[in-house]
């Protein structure tokens, strides 16, 4: 723990591989260093009880606790932080860094945003907590469990549930928000699908170069392509063999 602390300069003398090692998971971005007046407290143990734990020491403890991929054990300490440390401690959480860990950090993104949400249902910090966001991670994992062709994602059911409970809380905080978002995002997906279609199959000639009669077939982009640049080199081909021949 004396790496972490705020002290003299000997806390931050790190042998190389605990640098590399505080640099795995992009952890630096959780500003445990620099924690507010309120890290003035009695030095504390593990042995404390969770809610017990001062804000300086819990931002810490999550930090250590997340580098070494021990999400779980990160929900259940949200969990059970006290109303006051978390609220002091959470702004300086990384939270695109979590959002962009679905699913694996699930469970703390769910243990935060509903600790905070019952705290504050009626002015929910979509600042510091995003929302949009969030719903797009979760719209992508819902569309990932539907494809058969792709691993199952373990524990889907327990984070189905999980996914619902977020979706409630952004459906409350800002629902009008969201739905705007979601439809915009929609009509992206129609325009790009529209375009893919106008362009995505063209006309190429697939007969054989000499013959009389043209045959033609709609395919790709990328394999008319590919067609009409073998027709290329067999036409240069035929061209070289006529000009052999001619000599």
């Amino acid at each position: 723990m004396s790496t972490l602390s705020d002290g003299g300069n000997s806390a931050n003398v790190r042998p190389p591989s605990r640098i590399r090692r505080d640099k795995s998971r992009s952890s630096s971005k959780l500003k445990w260093n620099n924690v507010t007046s309120t890290d003035n407290g009695p030095i504390q143990t593990p042995s404390l009880k969770v809610e017990d734990y001062e804000p300086g020491y819990a931002l810490r403890r999550i930090a250590l606790l997340y580098e070494s991929n021990k999400n779980e054990e990160v929900a259940a300490l949200i969990n059970n932080l006290s109303k006051s440390s978390l609220s002091k401690i959470y702004p300086q959480f990384p939270i695109e860094l979590f959002i962009d860990g679905i699913p694996q950090t699930l469970g703390i993104i769910n243990a935060l945003y509903s600790r905070v949400f019952l705290e504050r249902p009626h002015t929910f910090p979509v600042d510091k907590l995003p929302l949009s966001a969030l719903v797009m991670q979760i719209v992508k994992l819902y569309a990932r469990s539907l494809v058969t062709d792709l691993p199952k994602i373990p524990n889907w059911d327990r984070q189905e549930t999980q996914c619902k409970n977020l979706l409630k809380i952004a459906g409350y905080a800002d629902g009008i928000g969201i739905l705007k978002m979601l439809r915009h995002r929609r009509r992206c997906l129609d325009r790009a699908l529209e375009g893919l279609g106008e362009h995505g199959a063209v006309s190429v000639e697939t007969s054989p170069i000499g013959e009389e009669e043209v045959k033609t077939e709609m395919m790709s982009l990328p394999a008319a392509l590919r067609t009409e640049l073998d027709r290329m080199i067999i036409n240069c081909k035929f061209s070289s063999q006529k000009l052999n021949r001619a000599n």
